[in-house]
């Protein structure tokens, strides 16, 4: 189960509160106390336990993810000065309750680490 997850958006902080089907998790987005100043595609993601991501493997900590297009996205770290990926993803309005912005973990028995397969808005707008 994911627990912990703090995820901060650009307009308002929020923290994770998971829903976890066996193999993924999706995890709902709720606002959090912490102010963050992030651009308008930028969200502050805060992760208390290492996660994969398309291409590498991030530890704990904060890492802004930004879109960059409509279905590019970039993981830098929280300060900026190192970019540890970029890659396409695809428009889809994922699982759950599409009024409420969610990530969707994803986790094979011989993986050590969550990956992260989806990301999306409230509004029915996502990625995966």
């Amino acid at each position: 189960m994911i627990g912990g997850l703090a995820i901060f958006g650009s307009a308002r902080p929020v923290v994770a509160e998971p829903d976890s089907p066996p193999g993924s998790y999706l995890v709902y987005v709720t606002q959090a106390s912490q102010s963050v100043n992030l651009g308008p595609s930028e969200h502050l993601l805060v992760f208390p336990f290492a996660v994969q991501i398309p291409g590498v493997s991030l530890a704990a900590g904060p890492y802004i993810f930004k879109l960059v297009t409509p279905s590019l996205v970039q993981v830098m770290s929280a300060t900026r000065p190192k970019v540890y990926a970029t890659f396409f993803a695809l428009n889809d309005s994922g699982d759950g309750d599409t009024n409420r912005e969610r990530l969707k973990f994803a986790q094979d028995p011989e993986e050590d680490l969550p990956r992260i397969v989806g990301w999306y808005f409230s509004g029915g707008t996502g990625f995966e």
